[in-house]
């Protein structure tokens, strides 16, 4: 486990804020099958801090968090 500081710090996902990555990019035919892939540096900035159970309530059906989280629903839901 890493320590607090840098769970929470500068190894987190803090909403709104810039984080260095590595990301592999791919890309999927209709089927579902990979046709093509590639690695790059990239820049990753999380939209909020969510939970396995607030998300499960958005996909539930959740009015109050639906809402509260209009801009994240349709990409939950893909």
């Amino acid at each position: 486990m890493l320590p607090f500081a840098l769970s929470n710090g500068i190894c987190s996902l803090n909403p709104k804020v810039d984080r260095l990555a590595f990301s592999a990019l791919m890309e999927v035919d209709k089927d579902g099958r990979r046709y093509g892939a590639k690695f790059a540096k990239s820049v990753i900035c999380s939209k909020a801090r969510m939970t396995y159970n607030k998300v499960n309530k958005i996909l539930a059906g959740d009015k109050g968090l639906r809402e509260e989280y209009a801009f994240l629903v349709e990409t939950a839901e893909t």
